[in-house]
């Protein structure tokens, strides 16, 4: 069972080990909560080296090394290798480190729930990894119901 919470992320440094399109949604999600974020792949997707070139991300393409976790804060294990992300996560957990493989639930600390925002109201829906589309058929579904409007209408009520 995980518990639902908004972790404040702002300034705190995070690494992605993996830059292929999960990693991407991941590290995106990281830099809307202001993280600092360092990547590490052998390869890098052009949206991520992107981001790297935009000066959003430090960014080194090789293999993972124990050293990389150092004064990190989160940390997520995104490659396509299940022994690798599990491998970091092990290391991870040994270290006091939250992490989430992406994979693995066991191997997790955390998981992401498929959410959206609109302004400060933010919607996140969990079926606590079991379905990930379920989840994002969910949020979909809100979406059309939470309009952009609610973005105005948090403001006001928040006085």
């Amino acid at each position: 069972m995980f518990l639902p919470i908004n972790l404040n992320l702002k300034g705190k440094k995070c690494l992605v080990v993996g830059a292929g399109l999960v990693a991407e949604k991941k590290i995106k999600s990281l830099l809307m909560a202001g993280a600092k974020i360092s990547v590490v792949a052998e390869e890098i997707s052009p949206a991520v080296k992107s981001l790297f070139g935009k000066r959003l991300i430090r960014s080194s393409k090789r293999k993972f090394k124990p050293g990389d976790l150092k004064d990190k804060f989160l940390v997520i294990a995104a490659t396509d290798n299940k022994k690798t992300n599990n491998s970091v996560a092990k290391l991870c957990r040994s270290k006091k480190i939250i992490v989430n493989a992406v994979d693995s639930l066991k191997g997790s600390d955390f998981i992401f729930p498929a959410y959206f925002t609109r302004g400060d109201l933010v919607i996140a829906i969990s079926t606590h990894g079991k379905s990930p589309a379920l989840a994002a058929k969910i949020k979909d579904d809100l979406k059309k119901y939470f309009s952009a409007e609610f973005t105005e209408f948090v403001k006001e009520v928040g006085g």
